[in-house]
């Protein structure tokens, strides 16, 4: 083929995130992202209407070099290949850009402590007439393992969730070490995911019998912990690239209820929507207020909308820099777009005031 003929074909499954600086190529089917710069986005958008001689001309002999070396990185990291115009294995699909869910809730996050763990039966008899069939559970005061065991049970024999994930501190239900969490695992191989915190050890792994994937770690985690925006929590799966562009990743279709048995978006958040003796889940799950953080992207956040990890990142609402702003920056987020560095946000001094107005010093 000669080069009057060519033209480059960017595979369909790699979206493209621009940002201020640089931007992200998102390989939605190897759950993989590559950091490149502006100046080959725009090449690749000229290469939707343009051959590739064409784009040589466009941008000049002095810039032959460069193009070079973009067409050849583009090719290794297989974002795309040479071909014919309009060649229908690269025809393009919106398939990626839509986000559907069937059911009006997604997960539910259930703080268990015994002031609301009587109420745990009323409880799922809720979420099951809601329809929602993922549940995680987290021990927020302490259980024996016997009494959590029974608890897990019940959530278990009610029949009603697809996924059950266990969370908590080690002395919260006394599982202390790898060996207690095998041992629980063998008595409940049905659960998808543990996590353990203020454990021993640092460790993770999956459980040989039941597939479940655990974690256990020395850090101390509680409300506190949550909506830290780091790399380590980068999520690159085609579902979580779709929902990133309609809604907030992190609130969309979640309900919680906290460990005094408040109803609430996440258990983080301040307000709640008023007790589990007082108000159905359905009822509050019918409420505007409810759901007015769903909706909001990374493209209406203030900074992050010029960030190019806006569609692989988290978004938390819980804690952001300017306390009542919907729109505002997470505030546990040390990265700036504009200059492409990470700071350790605790130490940041335009964020010592909303640190002091959640108390997180």
């Amino acid at each position: 083929m000669h080069l009057t003929d060519k033209w480059f074909n960017p595979y369909p499954n790699q979206k493209r995130c621009k940002g201020a600086v640089r931007s992200t190529i998102i390989d939605l089917q190897r759950n993989r992202f590559v950091l490149v710069p502006n100046a080959l986005v725009a090449v690749l958008e000229m290469c939707a209407s343009r051959s590739v001689q064409e784009v040589y001309a466009a941008y000049g002999a002095n810039n032959k070099a460069v193009l070079d070396e973009y067409f050849a990185f583009l090719t290794v990291h297989g974002i795309g290949q040479f071909g014919k115009q309009n060649d229908p294995l690269f025809n393009h699909t919106e398939e990626e850009k839509e986000w559907a869910y069937p059911l009006a809730l997604s997960n539910a996050v259930l703080e268990l402590s015994p002031a609301n763990a009587p109420f745990l039966k009323k409880l799922l008899v809720q979420l099951n007439h809601i329809e929602c069939y993922a549940i995680q559970l987290q021990f927020a005061d302490r259980f024996s393992r016997q009494d959590a065991a029974l608890l897990v049970q019940q959530v278990y024999e009610s029949g009603v969730f697809l996924s059950i994930a266990l969370s908590g501190a080690a002395n919260a239900w006394q599982m202390y070490s790898v060996a207690d969490v095998h041992s629980f695992l063998d008595a409940h191989p049905y659960l998808n995911e543990i996590m353990v915190h203020q454990a021993a050890i640092d460790i993770q792994g999956v459980h040989e019998n039941s597939n479940c994937a655990y974690k256990l770690t020395t850090h101390s985690l509680s409300h506190l912990s949550c909506g830290v925006v780091a790399p380590f929590y980068f999520n690159t799966r085609r579902e979580h690239y779709a929902e990133s562009l309609h809604h907030n990743t992190c609130l969309n279709r979640k309900i919680a209820v906290d460990a005094a048995g408040f109803i609430k978006n996440c258990p983080s958040m301040a307000g709640n929507f008023g007790h589990i003796n007082d108000i159905s889940l359905a009822e509050v799950l019918a409420m505007p207020a409810f759901k007015k953080h769903w909706n909001i992207t990374k493209d209406q956040v203030s900074v992050c909308r010029d960030c190019e990890f806006r569609r692989v990142c988290t978004d938390c609402r819980a804690y952001v820099e300017t306390p009542g702003d919907l729109q505002s920056k997470p505030l546990k987020c040390g990265y700036d777009p504009y200059t492409c560095t990470w700071e350790e946000w605790r130490t940041h001094p335009l964020k010592q005031q909303a640190i002091s107005f959640y108390g997180l010093h």
